[in-house]
């Protein structure tokens, strides 16, 4: 849940603000990878780096917003745009519409708030990134998947056959499975993002709860 100190009576932060600062976090994960990308360029012995860049990004995103939600109860997104991260509690959720900021002070978050936020903003972008390459992988690329073929990685073999074929079929689960279950959290966000505009939830994202 978020609380923005304007201070104009009405607190909870619009939509577009919340969207604005969920893309700050793409941009600058683009941004690393490019910089990444031309300065192997320059230097060779960057590209073993580049080929880490999601790792390196989230240990560097672990640390960002570690510091800045024990300093300012916020990600580093949502302080650039003034909004900071408060208890949904049904007390709190009564105040955050209704009193002006000043009034609402600033209290340190509790760990299990700050490890939750941690692993909302940062390991579950990181872990659907490596599912999407995973699966990118797996079927083959968006040609494999225009002409209705996929991509098998692991070739036939008289060694071990019965463990490359559980594999295979673990793969093949996978690759059928995972675009639902993306589908249904990309509906679920949308859902929740409708609702909030409207004013229905005060949870722009269903990971907020």
């Amino acid at each position: 849940m978020f609380l923005t100190p304007a201070g104009n009576g009405e607190l909870r932060p619009s939509f577009f603000e919340m969207y604005a600062q969920q893309n700050i976090v793409t941009t600058l994960r683009g941004a690393q990878q490019y910089a990444l990308d031309v300065a192997s360029l320059r230097f060779p012995f960057l590209f073993r780096v580049a080929a880490r860049s999601d790792e390196l990004f989230l240990i560097l995103h672990i640390l960002l917003e570690s510091n800045s939600l024990l300093k300012s109860n916020a990600t580093v997104a949502e302080a650039f745009y003034g909004l900071r991260r408060v208890p949904a509690t049904s007390e709190n959720a009564d105040r955050v519409f209704s009193a002006q900021a000043h009034r609402f002070p600033a209290r340190p978050l509790r760990s299990r708030y700050i490890v939750s936020s941690l692993v909302c903003e940062t390991l579950v972008p990181y872990i659907r990134a490596k599912l999407d390459a995973l699966h990118e992988q797996i079927s083959g690329g968006a040609a494999a998947r225009l002409l209705g073929e996929a991509s098998d990685p692991l070739p036939p073999s008289n060694s071990d056959g019965r463990s490359n074929h559980l594999l295979r079929k673990a793969r093949r689960l996978f690759q059928k499975l995972y675009p639902l279950l993306r589908a249904s959290f990309d509906v679920c966000t949308l859902l929740y993002n409708i609702l909030y505009l409207f004013g229905s939830t005060k949870y722009y994202h269903f990971l907020n709860h």
